[in-house]
């Protein structure tokens, strides 16, 4: 118990606190892995998954007559569409990256999946600002504070495994 509590304040010392107060080495750390912090091309909008064909033409007629994008559906496509919304990323339903990023193997996945309408706006990728992450780059900015503290006591104290007392501690 009283190694632990040595163990969480040297943690605090040389970790927790260093990585909140150190906004010099947090933006040099964010700007050396920047592209970890990237979002990547996604879609954001609506996704109308049909079972049949006759239930996509229904729902673009609905859609084209009502000008709206909706969860609520009328009673007779309730049963053959599946409405999803929100961010979507490549590679999470091939119907959508078909359409999206065609490419010919999303081509050959998609035909025979759903027929699938999307109503909403495709999003490049951009770098996001520190700000806006600051919880994410901290935590691993902490991270790797706490590997670089590791090697650097494992440099100066060399462990050493005392295999015999090691062994006695299996059986």
């Amino acid at each position: 118990y009283h190694d632990g509590l040595l163990i969480f304040e040297i943690s605090q010392k040389e970790i927790w606190n260093k990585a909140s107060a150190d906004s010099t080495g947090l933006e040099a750390f964010f700007e050396s892995h920047q592209t970890d912090y990237a979002l990547p091309e996604r879609f954001e909008g609506m996704l109308y998954f049909c079972q049949t064909k006759k239930h996509l033409k229904k729902l673009k007629k609905h859609l084209a007559a009502s000008n709206t994008a909706s969860d609520s559906l009328p009673s007779q496509l309730t049963s053959g569409v599946n409405v999803k919304t929100g961010t979507f990323h490549k590679g999470q339903y091939p119907a959508l990256d078909a359409q999206l990023w065609p490419d010919d193997a999303n081509k050959k996945i998609a035909k025979n999946t759903h027929f699938l309408f999307i109503k909403g706006d495709k999003k490049e990728a951009v770098q996001q600002e520190l700000n806006a992450i600051k919880g994410q780059v901290i935590s691993d900015y902490q991270n790797h504070l706490e590997k670089v503290w590791i090697e650097n006591l494992r440099k100066k104290y060399k462990p050493e495994i005392n295999s015999f007392v090691l062994e006695q501690t299996k059986l």
